[in-house]
């Protein structure tokens, strides 16, 4: 089913899940994005929830024609650009895939129908909000407390992400030039 890895990731983050699975497809729908393709832009309303089934994702904003990465999601990664979902105002963010995907999306209407049928769903959506702060703390505190090679260093937990984007993209979300990734990088050889 489609919604495979999805009911996996539920399974993974919570105790007792009351979800049936066979019922999950009618809720989303299944995409395949190719790589380059956004599935949303700067000055849209975000009405949707995504699951990345595979593939990866970078959220990123532009500011003076400049491009700013702000986080990648990868596989197993339900998300949202919350504040236009969430207050129903255009954004200023856009999602692109940054390699050929797979998502599976669930509208606002259809996730109001999840929550209410199951308190599972809640549990999860709930913690997954709880890990995006948590991760967003850190991140705040990386950037006032930490250099930008130690910023670097945290960064080889993930290093499938060091793998799977470019140099330009993670120089953008460390807040350093290319030039002093490179130069970082070296060090670390």
């Amino acid at each position: 089913m489609i919604t495979d890895g999805l009911f996996e990731s539920i399974k993974q983050t919570i105790n007792k899940v009351d979800i049936d699975p066979a019922e999950l497809p009618a809720f989303f729908k299944y995409k395949k994005i190719e790589k380059g393709e956004k599935v949303l832009s700067a000055d849209q309303i975000c009405s949707n929830y995504f699951y990345v089934n595979k593939g990866a994702f970078r959220i990123y904003f532009i500011k003076d024609g400049v491009q700013f990465t702000h986080w990648f999601a990868l596989e197993g990664i339900l998300f949202t650009e919350l504040e236009s979902y969430t207050l129903g105002q255009p954004t200023s963010f856009f999602i692109e895939a940054i390699e050929d995907s797979e998502i599976l999306t669930i509208s606002r209407v259809k996730m109001e129908k999840l929550l209410s049928k199951y308190p599972a769903w809640q549990e999860f959506l709930r913690k997954n909000w709880e890990y995006a702060f948590i991760k967003l703390s850190n991140v705040i505190a990386s950037f006032q407390s930490k250099s930008a090679k130690e910023r670097y260093d945290e960064l080889f937990e993930y290093s499938e992400l060091l793998q799977r984007t470019t140099q330009k993209d993670l120089s953008s979300m460390l807040g350093i030039t290319q030039y002093s990734l490179s130069r970082i990088r070296k060090e670390q050889s």
